[in-house]
């Protein structure tokens, strides 16, 4: 197991999580990081050693949902949305694609933002 799942893996434990969130496999837009971020995640799932953790999630991906995959979890955001932003400004090196992936990042989210849906790891 790598540095990161194991990571993982101590995080969970510490602090008792039930359920684990990640991109999906393809990191849904193939970025090194989100693919990496995916895999440390679902290695520390499938591990066994987080001991109070049931279930693995991964956002539902363009890709997954072309498959006939389908929501597990569906979450409304729009409550959060103005943290959920103020996170993505931070990351101004990825700015741009921020602003393509979310659209500008205004004080309510758009529509077609408000819902996050996941799929539960098979």
């Amino acid at each position: 197991m790598n540095r990161l799942a194991e990571q993982i893996v101590q995080f969970a434990n510490r602090h008792s999580v039930t359920s684990l969130f990640t991109f999906p496999p393809d990191g849904g837009n193939g970025h090194p990081d989100h693919v990496a971020i995916s895999l440390a995640t679902t290695m520390a799932y499938r591990s066994g050693l987080c001991n109070t953790v049931s279930s693995l999630y991964y956002t539902l991906s363009p890709a997954m949902a072309a498959d006939g995959r389908s929501p597990d979890l569906t979450v409304d955001v729009a409550k959060h949305w103005t943290v959920k932003a103020a996170a993505l400004r931070a990351h101004d090196s990825q700015k741009y694609a921020i602003v393509r992936y979310f659209g500008e990042l205004l004080d309510e989210a758009r529509e077609d933002r408000r819902f996050e849906h996941f799929v539960i790891e098979n």
